[in-house]
């Protein structure tokens, strides 16, 4: 549910500011800083505090000076330029490098997926209540299947998903990746998404955390295999529709070629594509997770 946190960048979020403004056209020093101080958190930005930053861009080479521009240029220019006071009639521009995009889209990277785990982290609180209560009626000798994605991050959250299961025998089922697999654990199971190791109608209940637009299409038909009849199933994704931050997190994953697998999912969709295989579904969204759960029916 979370994802993998890109190279750290070298600049921090004044930093990415500055670049941003840069990003749209050439400006000069006063004009960068009082539109900064239009952004949010930002109501004062000194000199002091602007100059060094810009020095330190320069520096790395994020940015570079263009010549400076006399009283006759600076009555030419357009937009905003012409309408800021500045001291003395001469100004420095500035213009952002091809290493100083390159850095940005880093940074940019970094940070939306920092946003993103911090997101589904308080996701995961709400879906891991969710799980105790479905559970909590179970035998203690219940099968509970968890299905994710076999990468450490992912185990590492199906294993905090589990720990509030307080019945039954929990079963992980680690689907298989590209990236790199997590390490051996017990009661784990490395699967394909079209072929489950574990007989048919074979758990009480299973739980999958794995984003589906990552999947192929046989994947819920085949974890729904591995159920019993009367067994429950539960697909826990990202709504194809986002609200709130999410939204905008999403969108700069996609612009920034940060893994696909992150778009949303129509849960209807999900209903459908399994037929009669689920009974009794119902879907409930919370945040911008949404989690669908079916019986699965018994054989005629």
């Amino acid at each position: 549910m979370s994802a993998p946190l890109p190279p750290a960048p070298l600049i921090g979020w004044f930093e990415m500011e500055v670049l941003y403004l840069l990003l749209e056209k050439e400006r000069y020093g006063n004009e960068i800083r009082m539109l900064l101080m239009r952004q949010p958190g930002e109501e004062i930005v000194s000199t002091g505090k602007l100059y060094p930053v810009l020095k330190n861009l320069e520096k790395h080479g994020f940015i570079r000076k263009l010549p400076k521009r006399t009283k006759e240029r600076i009555s030419s220019d357009e937009g905003m330029t012409s309408r800021l006071l500045t001291r003395g009639v001469d100004r420095v521009y500035f213009e952002i490098t091809d290493r100083g995009k390159k850095e940005l889209d880093s940074s940019v990277a970094f940070a939306t997926a920092v946003l993103y785990n911090l997101k589904m982290g308080e996701v995961l609180d709400r879906l891991k209540e969710r799980v105790r209560s479905l559970t909590n009626g179970l035998g203690q000798d219940a099968r509970i299947g968890i299905a994710a994605l076999n990468t450490p991050r992912a185990v590492s959250e199906a294993k905090e998903l589990a720990s509030g299961i307080e019945r039954g025998q929990v079963l992980f089922l680690l689907m298989g990746s590209a990236q790199e697999e997590a390490p051996p654990m017990p009661n784990s199971f490395p699967a394909r998404f079209d072929d489950i190791p574990l007989r048919s109608n074979y758990l009480d209940i299973v739980i999958s955390t794995v984003h589906l637009s990552g999947a192929p299409e046989s994947f819920p038909t085949e974890l729904v295999r591995t159920v019993r009849s009367n067994g429950k199933v539960v697909f826990a994704d990202i709504l194809k529709t986002p609200s709130s931050v999410l939204s905008s997190i999403l969108t700069l994953h996609a612009e920034h070629g940060i893994n696909g697998e992150y778009h949303g999912q129509d849960p209807s969709e999900i209903e459908r594509s399994l037929g009669d295989r689920l009974t009794d579904v119902k879907v409930t969204t919370f945040s911008e997770m949404f989690m669908l759960e079916g019986v699965k029916p018994k054989r005629k």
